[in-house]
């Protein structure tokens, strides 16, 4: 039984709503489906409005892609996977299951985010845009909403506006804003966004524990001096008293010795022939 727990993703390519996007829980594993062919039938999903690839070119075009990255090579220096991995394709339906690794940067817990540094942030950005040029990917789009984190896991996601191999050419795409685009500056754009949030987590952590203070003193004050229980007085008094007879009882036994100590030495003097 398959339970679905989402529709769309926020994702750019999404804003025409031509393509479909969905989180499916199978085997107790999330998973996400993604689909290319027009549920309704409309006229002007026949081609995407950014890319102007049809649907089943920029279908073909997202599964190669994801193919070629999940393919092995040798980074030394960037172990792990920076990518999703594509699990199933259905091409007779232009639909294929990649996994599901997280929730984007801007939608994440901001605590998730903030446990990593600037150096994570930078390390994982070069690698990614390592990866992606020995693939011969190009993104276009790498931001901090098409970065999903899970943990301390961060994934690259969204290739609707990528190239493989040189394909489609900027001048081929439909929309002409994309048509000057060029690689931005990932790392910055990572680190930019976890300091906002950070800031602003910090910000509310602050401004909670003012309010909450300030309820505390506002109730001690409504209640007056009779707000701790006769009960808990009680348990305080004698738990003071039980300190009391203890300091008590330390400074008696160290009376008693020193009085034990200078009788001895009396008694020594005493016996001493000289």
């Amino acid at each position: 039984m398959r339970l679905l727990l989402g529709l769309l993703l926020p994702t750019p390519a999404l804003a025409n709503g031509c393509y479909w996007t969905k989180v499916v829980v199978e085997n107790n594993i999330k998973t996400v489906h993604k689909g290319f062919r027009d549920p309704l039938r409309r006229r002007g999903c026949r081609w995407n409005h950014d890319s102007g690839l049809r649907p089943p070119e920029a279908y073909a075009l997202e599964v190669a892609i994801l193919e070629r990255l999940n393919e092995p090579r040798n980074a030394s220096r960037c172990p792990g996977r920076y990518f999703p991995r594509l699990l199933r394709r259905y091409d007779a339906n232009l639909s294929f299951v990649q996994s599901f690794d997280g929730t984007n940067l801007l939608e994440s817990p901001s605590t998730a985010q903030c446990a990593l540094s600037n150096q994570d942030l930078t390390r994982f950005a070069t690698c990614a845009e390592a990866l992606l040029e020995a693939s011969n990917v190009v993104h276009y789009d790498l931001k901090a909403k098409n970065t999903v984190i899970s943990g301390d896991k961060l994934t690259v996601i969204d290739f609707d506006l990528a190239t493989l191999d040189g394909y489609p050419s900027k001048s081929d795409l439909a929309d002409r804003r994309y048509r000057t685009r060029t690689r931005t500056a990932y790392g910055p754009a990572l680190r930019e966004a976890r300091a906002e949030r950070c800031a602003i987590e910090r910000k509310s952590a602050v401004l909670w524990n003012r309010d909450n203070r300030r309820r505390r003193e506002a109730v001690e004050q409504a209640r007056g001096p009779t707000h701790v229980s006769a009960r808990l007085q009680r348990r305080r008094e004698a738990v003071e008293a039980a300190r009391s007879r203890q300091r008590d009882f330390r400074l008696e036994q160290n009376r008693r010795a020193g009085r034990l100590a200078a009788a001895r030495s009396r008694v020594d003097a005493s016996d001493d022939p000289s």
